[in-house]
């Protein structure tokens, strides 16, 4: 009841603060039983609100372990279910890291259990217009629950993009991809220390995200996609199914011809 009337009240904030949120794909997600949404990480707690609080079903999910230091904030996140990670980069010592892998083992028997998890595979916000190197841990959670619930756990890319993700009225985009069944990829193993079944599966939620996120291969090339992006966005949106529906299109346009034709590429660029 709680969680509920908080998630109205996060979802009309949200609506006021964002001039238009475009959001598609929210038949594809499993209403009930194991998942994990596997989100790009533009934009910090934002990410975790847009893309949580738009599905009907109570979504926890698992973000640094620096949110937490402030008692209020740290009550809140836990409240809608996060669980903390002390991240290398934030200096993680061994007790920290002792505690990721009591984290990463719940959260791998919630999912199994039948509850959705939110991870970012990434493993940090950034705001640079490319997908960063997907780590393993999503497919390891996978992976495990699905040991646990036999054909069960699902795998749901979602991809996130804003056109200023920090200012008042302006657009966000959630799609929620495709769902993966993770069945097939545990089925790759050998033996139970064969690494294949992580490996393919993190390809295949990285492959996922790359399609549907502004991935500029070349960040020689980031000015050039944010130029045509705004010379084009508005005629474009129609087809593409949204303005912010564009932007990863022009990104794939340009990475496409960056590799088949540069020499055009430049000549544009340097207009």
């Amino acid at each position: 009841m709680i969680y509920r009337l908080l998630r109205a009240l996060i979802r009309h904030g949200m609506r006021v603060f964002y001039r238009s949120i475009e959001v598609e794909g929210l038949e594809t997600v499993p209403t009930s039983g194991p998942l994990i949404l596997a989100a790009n990480h533009p934009n910090t707690l934002m990410d975790v609100l847009l893309v949580a609080m738009m599905l009907d079903r109570k979504v926890g999910f698992i973000g640094k372990a620096t949110l937490f230091e402030n008692p209020l904030a740290g009550a809140l996140l836990r409240f809608l279910g996060a669980v903390p990670i002390h991240r290398t980069q934030d200096g993680a010592s061994a007790a920290g890291k002792a505690a990721n892998a009591q984290a990463l083992a719940a959260s791998e028997e919630a999912v199994a259990e039948g509850r959705a998890i939110l991870i970012f595979p990434e493993g940090v916000s950034q705001d640079e217009p490319r997908l960063q190197r997907v780590k393993t841990g999503v497919a390891r959670i996978a992976l495990g629950a699905e040991r646990r619930a036999p054909g069960q756990v699902r795998v749901v890319p979602v991809g996130l993009v804003y056109d200023d993700y920090d200012t008042f009225r302006s657009r966000a985009r959630v799609r929620f991809l495709e769902p993966i069944a993770v069945a097939p990829f545990l089925e790759l193993a050998k033996d139970p220390e064969d690494f294949t079944p992580v490996r393919t599966l993190t390809d295949a939620i990285r492959d996922s995200l790359r399609e549907d996120v502004v991935h500029v291969e070349d960040e020689s090339h980031d000015h050039l996609v944010a130029q045509v992006d705004e010379l084009y966005g508005h005629k474009a949106k129609e087809l593409a199914g949204g303005r912010l529906a564009v932007t990863p299109v022009v990104a794939q346009a340009v990475n496409h011809f960056a590799k088949e034709d540069p020499a055009r590429v430049e000549r544009v660029a340097s207009q």
